[in-house]
């Protein structure tokens, strides 16, 4: 520790650091060629960007190759493809600012940016905001968690699931069950629903349902997706074989102990309960 920190204590420093960031920041903004010593410049949409390499490289390992001898022509500009001119600027902003401005249209290619350019700091930044103002319902849910799967968004996925806990019953009646991907479906199989879930006031009573029930919701939403591969197939088709393809591995996740086996007799029937039994544990 410096003697001026033990004088002047940390908090000043941090004040005085963010004061010097808003400074280059503000030199940054202006994109004035002549007064800002701009070392970089990028080309996006057909519009050239500025910046200072000693700011971006340290930030960014994506950025500091990319910016490296080996990948860039002297005086040339780093042309950026992949991304819009406002996305990326907004990018650049948070690099030096530690802030961007973030919307409901802009806040998933900023996610992509975060992660392809490897910053954790704006991915996170990105995450709190999603978390904040995002509303997941039965129509996006799909969709957000693809997202938050393929991002990695740890809180983001567990409000997902959240959601999904106070919205079990919703869910399985709700007509759009029956054209979800089964990516999803063998998402939705993992979430527990088990009663001891439902005891400690964190979820609805109402939204609890029974092993059978979901199962049901399950096996009618494969049976309707063997129906259209039926349509589209070719003479021959096998019925029983399409629906144990289909739930071969969705079945495992199932706790077929918790059902009645006249429930199971009744809805399924003796041949293909037998056949998913032998499916599910491998007899």
């Amino acid at each position: 520790m410096s003697w001026s920190t033990k004088i002047f204590g940390e908090d000043l420093s941090k004040n005085y650091i963010f004061d010097m960031q808003q400074e280059r920041f503000k030199i940054f903004k202006s994109q004035d060629l002549e007064a800002g010593n701009f070392d970089v410049t990028f080309e996006v949409e057909g519009k050239k960007l500025f910046g200072h390499k000693f700011i971006l490289e340290p930030i960014s390992e994506t950025l500091k190759l990319m910016l490296s001898d080996r990948w860039t022509t002297k005086d040339e500009p780093v042309k950026i493809e992949a991304y819009s001119y406002d996305n990326f600027y907004e990018f650049i902003c948070f690099v030096y600012s530690g802030s961007c401005n973030l919307n409901a249209e802009n806040v998933f290619p900023m996610v992509d940016l975060a992660e392809f350019y490897d910053v954790s700091f704006l991915k996170d930044y990105c995450e709190k905001y999603i978390l904040s103002t995002m509303k997941i319902t039965i129509e996006n849910m799909e969709e957000m968690s693809e997202f938050a799967d393929k991002y990695s968004l740890k809180m983001f996925m567990d409000s997902i699931k959240k959601f999904i806990r106070q919205n079990n019953r919703e869910i399985i009646k709700d007509e759009k069950f029956s054209v979800f991907k089964k990516p999803f479906i063998e998402f939705l199989s993992t979430i527990p629903r088990d009663p001891d879930y439902y005891g400690n006031g964190n979820y609805y009573s109402d939204s609890y349902i029974k092993e059978s029930e979901f199962f049901q919701s399950v096996y009618k939403w494969a049976e309707q997706q063997v129906n259209m591969k039926q349509e589209a197939a070719e003479e021959g088709f096998n019925l029983l074989e399409a629906i144990k393809a289909i739930l071969s591995t969705i079945l495992p996740k199932i706790k077929f102990g918790k059902m009645k086996i006249e429930f199971l007799m009744k809805f399924v029937g003796m041949f293909l309960l037998l056949t998913l039994l032998i499916l599910m544990y491998k007899i």
